[in-house]
């Protein structure tokens, strides 16, 4: 009788163990999310930066998306051909600094 006490306590505790394990998984996996894409490109934009190209007085200025100025170049408007002047005038967006250094390189000779 005693040993029937002794196995009948040591598969309560293992039965208690696991299904403590159990509950507590399913608690740390209900309180996670799945990420949202809007909440993927907003983590993008702030890993990456991202510049916008404008014209003012005639040359090419590279600003960040609030408005300072990144870089003031001295690419003449003149110079860039007539597809990219339209993409400026409507809004021209890189999306990171390898786009940028490659738009630097191509216009600026």
């Amino acid at each position: 009788m005693r040993r029937f006490s002794y196995v009948l306590i040591v598969c309560s505790c293992l039965f208690l163990l696991t299904a403590g394990y159990y509950f507590s998984y399913q608690l740390g996996s209900s309180g996670t999310s799945e990420i949202q894409p809007s909440q993927l490109r907003e983590t993008e934009q702030i890993l990456q930066p991202s510049y916008l190209v404008r014209i003012v007085d005639g040359k090419v200025v590279i600003q960040h998306p609030d408005g300072s100025v990144y870089e003031a170049t001295e690419i003449s408007e003149e110079s860039l051909p007539m597809s990219v002047r339209e993409k400026i005038q409507k809004e021209y967006r890189l999306n990171s600094r390898q786009e940028l250094y490659s738009f630097l390189e191509n216009y600026s000779s």
